[in-house]
């Protein structure tokens, strides 16, 4: 069985809370119908793909999940589960795999990975909900807006971040 890394547990449990904290306290109401809101939570998830693709996918989906919940929008958490946990794993995979990201291609990198899974998640979560194209893209201006914006402020966040991530996983070891 394998080791369970408390630390990396301990610190994907707070980013998780900063990602429901930010969601309840940053939260945007989207003008359309059928919308719910924008939030910055999406950087927290990004900062937490720096654990590895486990702990990525459970701070993405179980967050975003229970954010939805608690802010009354149900019909969405499933959707938000798995849109977010894949952006947290999609994250990870990608810091394991390209070594020496700067701030620049983190926020690159974020864009790219938050549109495939958010953006077009959401569209298509939209698509299924409401039964027409047109909820679907009226979803993906403000979802990319939502993704830039997380994608800034964790990439703002990412060097300190970083080395935390480095300090908690080479202390497990």
């Amino acid at each position: 069985m394998e080791k369970v890394n408390v630390r990396s547990l301990v610190f994907s449990a707070i980013l998780a809370a900063l990602v429901i904290v930010s969601i309840l306290v940053i939260k945007l109401p989207m003008p359309l119908p059928g919308q719910q809101y924008m939030h910055i939570g999406d950087s927290f998830i990004l900062l937490g793909a720096l654990f590895g693709p486990l702990y990525g996918f459970l701070i993405g989906g179980i967050s975003t999940l229970l954010a939805d919940f608690i802010v009354g929008a149900g019909i969405y958490a499933p959707w938000s589960f798995f849109i977010h946990g894949l952006q947290g794993l999609l994250m990870a995979f990608v810091l394991i795999k390209i070594k020496n990201i700067n701030t620049i291609k983190f926020f690159v990198y974020s864009v790219i990975i938050s549109f495939i899974t958010v953006v077009i998640g959401y569209a298509l979560a939209e698509y299924f909900i409401a039964g027409t194209i047109l909820a679907a893209s009226a979803s993906i201006p403000f979802n990319t807006i939502q993704i830039i914006a997380g994608s800034i402020i964790g990439s703002l966040l990412y060097i300190p971040f970083k080395k935390v991530a480095s300090l908690v996983n080479k202390q497990e070891e």
